[in-house]
């Protein structure tokens, strides 16, 4: 290594060391009363990011379901995301540096730990490719059925020919 690679490998280091001092939760800074009322401002614009992806869901969900393809709404879905993450990621710092309790996205429970967060994680995205299967067999079934309907025999039962 070269002595500006070293040279940028220790600041690096020295920064995310003087980070972490600054998170610790044991280092946490007392909020102001207008970081509180920022805190709350961010949790109620979190809340309603949230509500408006998931109405994009169900009217991406619905369009799919006529046959089109909603490429509007993905896009639109893509950028509420964004902002969503930066809001979150926002509303994590603030509760890391100042210990304020940051509450769950509306629907959910709050999770203690890590472990039964990401085992409650995987449980839900089981459950929705289960209800996903589900739906696909109900549609593919009555497609089939209404497929078979369709069709005419009388041509193969005539015995006249």
């Amino acid at each position: 290594m070269t002595t500006t690679r070293i040279k940028r490998a220790l600041t690096a280091l020295i920064v995310t060391a003087l980070a972490l001092a600054m998170t610790a939760p044991g280092v946490a800074q007392d909020a102001s009363p207008s970081q509180k009322a920022e805190f709350r401002k961010l949790v109620s614009e979190r809340d309603q990011l949230h509500r408006q992806l998931v109405q994009l869901d169900r009217r991406a969900a619905a369009s799919l379901r006529e046959g089109t393809e909603p490429l509007g709404i993905y896009a639109e879905q893509i950028n509420l995301e964004d902002r969503l993450d930066l809001v979150q990621l926002r509303l994590e710092m603030m509760s890391t540096r100042y210990g304020l309790p940051l509450p769950a996205l509306p629907g959910e429970k709050n999770i203690d730990g890590v472990a039964s967060e990401a085992e409650s994680f995987d449980y839900r995205v089981d459950q929705a490719f289960a209800r996903g299967r589900s739906r696909t067999r109900t549609q593919s079934r009555r497609e089939c059925d209404q497929f078979l309907r369709s069709l005419d025999f009388s041509a193969f039962l005539d015995t006249d020919a």
